[in-house]
């Protein structure tokens, strides 16, 4: 192969789309899709491209601004519903520590989790088979991970409680509800599961089971830390309408710890629709 040869071979390679790995994960830009340990992680599509976004630029601190352009072309949109996609990136991550998406304040985000990448070969000859091995691969990887995955002893509640949580990143709020009701009627003690369905069902306009829920997540609130009492005290006072002090409390929340996902998260979505309001 001459020079302009090896450089053309560079630059269709270069411009192929490629699948990423990064720890358990598998994402697949060209099939919009993010495989965790082989199956399928629901991802609403703006948070599919603001990690399609990270992933691509690794190791390298992405600005809010260039993040807001890239995932929003043609449209002007409150630096919150950033705040909300990368919640639910980080839920559908499992990213509590922020190993994969670090903040950098008040600049933007770091995708710090170590990546690989693979180009996906054209049809034809050599690229064929190459194509397939790296499909093999993926295949034993992924064939060994799920044998280690179902080595792992996890509670049948835990398990169902991932599964509602998926649900709603999926939008199907109705079946995360359904979900997270066998979770309470399995353990009675897991107080995260009344309190995401008190939110959920705040969401879709279900007021007095919201607060049904609340209330179960407000009597089990003295056996769990300041950051669980927070969340319960924000989410009382925005079912009351006091969106304002709601806002300071998971303000608070967010602000006395950093990594708490779900605090991040009802911070973004009460402030985003606070917003609208306001516009309106």
């Amino acid at each position: 192969m001459n020079p302009s040869e090896t450089d053309a071979a560079r630059a269709e390679s270069k411009g192929r789309p490629s699948i990423y790995t990064f720890g358990p994960f598998q994402l697949n830009p060209a099939g919009h899709e993010l495989l965790k340990d082989g199956k399928a992680v629901p991802v609403p599509k703006k948070a599919f491209q603001i990690l399609l976004v990270l992933v691509e630029n690794a190791s390298r601190t992405v600005t809010k601004d260039e993040l807001m352009k890239k995932v929003w072309a043609d449209a002007f949109v409150e630096e919150a519903n950033l705040s909300v996609q990368i919640s639910t990136l980080r839920k559908a991550l499992g990213d509590e520590e922020e190993t994969h998406i670090k903040t950098i304040p008040g600049v933007g985000y770091k995708f710090v989790a170590a990546v690989k990448s693979f180009p996906l070969a054209p049809a034809g000859g050599t690229r064929n088979r190459n194509a397939a091995w790296v499909s093999v691969g993926f295949i034993s990887a992924l064939l060994i991970s799920m044998g280690i995955w179902l080595l792992i002893r996890v509670p049948e509640e835990q398990k169902l409680y991932r599964l509602a949580l998926n649900y709603e990143l999926g939008g199907d709020d109705e079946q995360a509800l359904s979900a997270l009701d066998q979770v309470v009627s399995m353990n009675p003690q897991f107080a995260d599961a009344y309190l995401e369905a008190a939110s959920i069902a705040y969401q879709i306009g279900k007021d007095d089971k919201s607060l049904a829920y609340l209330h179960k997540a407000a009597d089990l609130a003295p056996s769990r830390g300041q950051d669980f009492q927070l969340k319960v005290e924000g989410l009382q006072l925005e079912l009351n309408g006091e969106n304002d002090e709601a806002l300071k409390k998971f303000d608070l929340l967010t602000r006395m710890f950093p990594r708490d996902v779900n605090g991040h998260f009802y911070l973004g979505e009460l402030a985003s629709t606070h917003e609208q309001k306001r516009c309106r």
